[in-house]
C-alpha cells in the first residue's frame, strides 16, 4: 500500500509541474495534459542537470522541493493573471469528431493500452537499454550523484562501464519512478513509455490539425498509430520515444505561433526542442523542426532569437558541464578541433564501423531495408508517395526535418552494434514528421473528385490503413517478438537482463560458484560487467578503461602485459569469438597469446581465461 502511494506521488511529480508550467504558458486546462509529461520531464531532467553541476547530492526529498517551489511558483502567475496569453487550441466539439474521427481515437486508445500491457509485461527490451540508460539510473539511485558520468578515469569505469555522453533525460525519469520507492523496479518504466506515446499522439494531431485542417488530424493519428516501427521507438525505452515526442511538440507549438504569432507558443516549442537535446547526442539538431516552421512564415520570423536563446538555455548546460568534464561537448565521439577521446573506445568503434556503414551494403541489402520500413509504417510512407509536385511552404519544414533525419540514421548505421533493423529507432521523428504529412496528402485524397481513379485510391489508402494498423496493434501485443508469434508472446513475461545476454549471465554465477579468489576480470562486454557488478564479488575491467590501455601497445611483449595485469589484481579475461570488437582484439598480441591456451569455462560465445602469476595462461 505504501509504496502504491509513494508512485502516485511520483506520477504526480512528473506530471504536475509540467502542466502548471504549460498554463503559464498559455495552454487551457484539458490542453496542458498534452505537455503536462513531456515538460515535467524536462524540469526534472534540469534539476538533475544542475545538482550535478552544483555537485548537490540527488535524492528525492532536495528534488521534490524544487518541484513544489516550480508549482507554487506556476500557480502564482496563474492566479495572479501575469501568464501568458492564452495558446488556442481546438476542441473536438468545436468541428464534429465524426465516425471516421471516433475510429482512430479508439482505436489510439486500444494501441496505449497494448503498449502498456507489454510494457509491463516485458519492461526495458532495447538490446542496449540494460547497461545504459536503466544502469544510470540505478547508479545515481545507488550513489547519489551522476559525478562518476560520463565514465573518464578507472574509478568512473569501475562503476559505469561505457564511455558514454548520453544526456541523461531518459536515466533521470527512470530514476525519479525509483527514487519514490527506494527500489528499481523495470516495470515502472511503463509508465514513461505510455506518457511519452500518449503526449506524441495528441501533439501529433494537433501539429496536423494546425497545419492542414481537421481532416488530416485524424488521418495523421490513423498514420501514426499504424506504425509498428514508430511505436516500438517508444517501447523500447531507450531515447526514440523522446526524440519523436519533442518533433511533434515543436510542430505543434510553432504551428500554434505560426496561425496566432506570441511568445507563449514559441517558448512552449523551444522547450520541446530542449528536450530533443536532452534526450540524445544528436537530438540538438532535431531543434530544426521548430526553426523551419517558424523561419519560413514571415508573421514568426521575429520570435527566431526567442526560439533559439530559449533552446539554447534549456539545453546547453549539459554541453558545456560535458566539455568541462570531459574535454568534449559531445564525448565521445570525436570531433574537429582536438577535442578530447577515448582513443581505445574510439579505435574499437571504427574497426566495425566500415563493416556496418550504409555504403556497405548492396542492392538486395537495401531493398530489405527498405522493405523493412515501408511494413514499419506503411501509410506514413505510400501516404506521401502521393504527394502532388509543387509543394507549399508550409510542407517544407516536415519534408526538410525528414531529410534531415534520414541523414543521420545513415550516419549512425556504422555505429550501431544492433544492425540494420535496430538502427531504424533513429528514424521515429521522421515518422512523425511523414504521419503529418501523410495526413494532409491521404486528407485531400478523400476530399478530391469522385473519378473512378480517384475512388480505387480511397479503397486502396483505407485497406491500407486498416492492414498496417492491424499489423501494429499485433506488433504491440507480441513485442519484442515478431508478429507471427503473437499467440505465444502476448503471454509471455520477463523481466531483468536481455534474453539475448543469457549467457553472460549464467558466466557470471558460474564464476560466483567457482573457487577462483574475487579478481578483476577484463572485458569488452558490458552485458558481462554489469551482471558482474550486480551478480558477484567480481569486479569488471573494461578493456578502454585508461589504465588497462597497455594491453594494446605493440611495444610490450604479451608477458609483460600479462605481468601488469596481475599486479592490478586482474587475474580472469573474458574474450567473444563472435563479437563487433573481435576483429580488433585479434590484431593484439597479449589476445593472439591467449587464444593459443585452453580456457577455465565459458557460456554461449564467451570464454574465460586466467592469468596465473607464473606468466602462463591457464
Amino acid at each position: 500500500m505504501l509504496r502504491t502511494v509513494e508512485l502516485l506521488i511520483a506520477i504526480a511529480g512528473i506530471l504536475l509541474p509540467g502542466y502548471l508550467m504549460a498554463r503559464c504558458l498559455g495552454l487551457r486546462s484539458r490542453h496542458a495534459w498534452l505537455a503536462a509529461f513531456p515538460f515535467s520531464a524536462l524540469i526534472l531532467v534540469e534539476i538533475v542537470i544542475h545538482f550535478t553541476i552544483f555537485h548537490l547530492p540527488l535524492r528525492s526529498i532536495p528534488v521534490y522541493s524544487v518541484l513544489i517551489i516550480i508549482i507554487v511558483v506556476c500557480t502564482y502567475f496563474i492566479r495572479t493573471g501575469r501568464a501568458f496569453s492564452t495558446v488556442e487550441l481546438p476542441e473536438f466539439a468545436e468541428e464534429g469528431c465524426g465516425v471516421p474521427g471516433k475510429i482512430c481515437l479508439g482505436f489510439s486508445v486500444l494501441l496505449v493500452f497494448a503498449v502498456l500491457y507489454r510494457s509491463v509485461s516485458y519492461p526495458l527490451s532495447g538490446y542496449d537499454t540494460f547497461f545504459r540508460w536503466e544502469n544510470l539510473a540505478r547508479l545515481i539511485l545507488q550513489h547519489e550523484s551522476l559525478d562518476f558520468y560520463p565514465p573518464i578515469t578507472p574509478q568512473d569505469f569501475a562503476i559505469y562501464l561505457i564511455p558514454d555522453g548520453i544526456p541523461p533525460l531518459v536515466a533521470s525519469v527512470y530514476w525519479w519512478f525509483y527514487a519514490a520507492t527506494n527500489e528499481p523496479i523495470q516495470q515502472y518504466s511503463a509508465i514513461s513509455e505510455v506518457l511519452q506515446l500518449i503526449s506524441a499522439m495528441g501533439l501529433t494531431f494537433y501539429a496536423a490539425y494546425y497545419s492542414f485542417g481537421l481532416p488530416a488530424a485524424w488521418f495523421s493519428l490513423a498514420a501514426f498509430s499504424s506504425s509498428a516501427l514508430l511505436i516500438e521507438g517508444f517501447t523500447i525505452g531507450q531515447e526514440t520515444g523522446f526524440t519523436a515526442l519533442a518533433v511533434a511538440g515543436q510542430f505543434c507549438f510553432a504551428s500554434v505561433a505560426r496561425r496566432r504569432p506570441g511568445s507563449g507558443a514559441v517558448i512552449a516549442a523551444a522547450m520541446f526542442a530542449a528536450l530533443g537535446a536532452l534526450a540524445r547526442d544528436y537530438g540538438p539538431a532535431l531543434s530544426c523542426a521548430g526553426l523551419l516552421v517558424l523561419a519560413l512564415d514571415k508573421n514568426t520570423r521575429r520570435f527566431l532569437w526567442l526560439y533559439m536563446v530559449t533552446t539554447l538555455l534549456l539545453s546547453s548546460p549539459w554541453y558545456l558541464r560535458d566539455w568541462v568534464h570531459t574535454g568534449n561537448p559531445l564525448y565521445p565521439h570525436g570531433i574537429p578541433g582536438g577535442f578530447a577521446i577515448n582513443e581505445i573506445y574510439v579505435a574499437m568503434q571504427n574497426s566495425f564501423h566500415e563493416k556496418l556503414a550504409f555504403y556497405r551494403y548492396n542492392f538486395l541489402e537495401w531493398c530489405d531495408h527498405v522493405g523493412e520500413i515501408l511494413i514499419g509504417a506503411p501509410v506514413a510512407i505510400v501516404g506521401v508517395t502521393l504527394f502532388r509536385p509543387g509543394c507549399r511552404r508550409e510542407h517544407l519544414p516536415f519534408i526538410g526535418l525528414t531529410l534531415l533525419v534520414v541523414i543521420l540514421w545513415l550516419i549512425s548505421m556504422g555505429d550501431t552494434a544492433g544492425g540494420p533493423h535496430y538502427s531504424m529507432r533513429v528514424l521515429t521523428p521522421a515518422f512523425v514528421s511523414l504521419t503529418i504529412l501523410a495526413g494532409a496528402v491521404v486528407a485531400r485524397l478523400y476530399a478530391g473528385d469522385c473519378s473512378w481513379l480517384f475512388r480505387g485510391l480511397r479503397w486502396t489508402t483505407t485497406l491500407l490503413i486498416v492492414t498496417a494498423s492491424v499489423y501494429s496493434l499485433s506488433s504491440a501485443l507480441a513485442h519484442p517478438f515478431s508478429p507471427r508469434y503473437l499467440l505465444s508472446a502476448i503471454t509471455y513475461s520477463y523481466s531483468g537482463p536481455p534474453e539475448l545476454a543469457a549467457s553472460t549471465l549464467e558466466l557470471a554465477k558460474m564464476l560466483e560458484r567457482s573457487d577462483v579468489t574475487a579478481t578483476g576480470v577484463l572485458t569488452t562486454d558490458p552485458y558481462l560487467g554489469t551482471n558482474l557488478l550486480r551478480e558477484t564479488k567480481f569486479r569488471p575491467v573494461m578493456v578502454w578503461s585508461p589504465d588497462v590501455k597497455f594491453v594494446f601497445d605493440h611495444k610490450l611483449d604479451p608477458r609483460e602485459i600479462q605481468r601488469r595485469l596481475i599486479a592490478m589484481n586482474i587475474r580472469i579475461v573474458c574474450y567473444s569469438n563472435d563479437d563487433m570488437y573481435t576483429p580488433f582484439l585479434n590484431h593484439t598480441q597479449f589476445f593472439r597469446m591467449l587464444l593459443q591456451q585452453a580456457p577455465i569455462g565459458g557460456a554461449g560465445d564467451e570464454a574465460l581465461y586466467y592469468l596465473n602469476p607464473e606468466g602462463s595462461v591457464q
